[in-house]
């Protein structure tokens, strides 16, 4: 007898090469021939809002598709058969309460290791299951790289030991563990990858290793109770929107190594009181500093070739374009004489200020140039 399906439909890259069924009893089967379609978000799979509670991909099936079961909060179980040698970025990202991957033995992509999800040499971490019980988890020696969305909201985790070896910190690899309070980066990390630590809202410190190169975009985001933070001077770029939000961050020292600070990179972080940029700074995006609303000032050394300061506030090298405005600055400001530009940003988030004067010679005003001055 047929078995009676709640849902069916087509998930294939070539439209009806796969198929998939629902059973009452919540269990998800993809079956057919060839590689599963991508998925731009979660909430365009077929199977959206389906309380999935086990995955089994049949024979044949050779790829799970990105986001493919991303934040299937119910599902506990996913079988994955020989034919899959390739898993898609953030599969399984959000799974809450995912304990158990079934890996054939034959797979000769992908393989187990203490329940946790591996490449078959054990190289790189694919993904953490996120419902398995225990506060920490230490990586193995001999890996080498984090996955991208490897430990995506995986909730319950309060610390992960990253071994010696690790290279590369993947895309989203920690976003969203909310109970985690500590992470020991070691000195053979040379990236920290875009939003990598993005709602890690309980950690307090990080410590980056003078190893580290590039800090990604959104890389510690959102991360709120962090209060301090080293950038060391083998760090060239820092990413936009790196430490976006990060509410308790109260001081910052960028290196002269430093080159580039991204876009929003310390936006809304309301608590920075203090920050120096570099002579090596010749870019910094919109926004970098908006709404630090404790931020008076703006320390510079006059030998930086591309910014220069007048009274506090952050100007190009010929000042003419205004960039950034001290949030935390209170009253009235009158913009200099010869002033042509008005920067993207430049007065965001700056609440305190009771008005602004503007000259003649301004002929251009940015956008958002006074966002959130209310």
């Amino acid at each position: 007898m047929r078995k009676q399906l709640l849902a069916f439909g087509t998930c294939g890259a070539q439209g009806n090469n796969l198929t998939w069924t629902l059973t009452p009893d919540r269990v998800l089967t993809i079956s057919g021939a060839g590689a599963m379609a991508d998925y731009e978000d979660f909430s365009d799979v077929p199977w959206y809002g389906k309380h999935i509670l086990a995955v089994v991909l049949a024979d044949g099936v050779t790829s799970i598709g990105n986001h493919a079961f991303f934040d299937c909060k119910e599902l506990v179980l996913v079988t994955i058969p020989d034919s899959v040698i390739s898993i898609g970025a953030g599969a399984f990202a959000g799974c809450k309460s995912l304990t158990t991957f079934f890996v054939s033995a034959g797979n000769p992509a992908y393989g187990l290791l203490d329940g946790v999800l591996f490449d078959k040499a054990q190289t790189t971490l694919v993904a953490y299951p996120g419902g398995r019980q225990g506060s920490s988890y230490a990586i193995p020696d001999g890996v080498t790289s984090i996955g991208d969305y490897a430990f995506c909201r995986c909730e319950s985790l309060t610390s992960v030991h990253i071994p010696d070896n690790v290279a590369n910190i993947g895309k989203s690899a920690c976003d969203g563990c909310e109970s985690l309070t500590s992470v020991h980066i070691p000195n053979s990390v040379t990236t920290i990858g875009e939003r990598a630590f993005e709602y890690c809202k309980s950690l307090t410190s990080v410590h980056i290793p003078d190893s580290v190169t590039t800090i990604g975009e959104g890389a510690f985001e959102y991360c709120k109770s962090l209060t301090s933070v080293n950038i060391p001077d083998s760090v060239t770029s820092i990413g936009e929107g790196a430490f976006e939000y990060c509410k308790s961050l109260t001081s910052v020292n960028i290196p002269d190594s430093v080159t580039s600070i991204g876009k929003g990179a310390f936006d809304r972080c309301h608590k920075l009181t203090s920050v120096s940029i570099p002579d090596s700074v010749i870019s910094i995006g919109a926004g970098a500093f908006a709404d630090c609303e404790s931020l008076t000032a703006f320390p510079m050394s006059a030998g930086n070739p591309a910014y220069s300061l007048f009274d506090g506030v952050l100007f190009d090298k010929t000042q003419t374009t205004l960039i950034a405005y001290p949030a935390g600055r209170k009253g009235s400001y009158v913009i200099p004489n010869g002033v042509t530009s008005i920067g993207h940003r430049a007065f965001d988030g700056c609440r305190k200020l009771t008005s602004v004067y503007i000259p003649d010679s301004v002929t251009s005003i940015g956008v958002k140039a006074f966002s959130d001055c209310i």
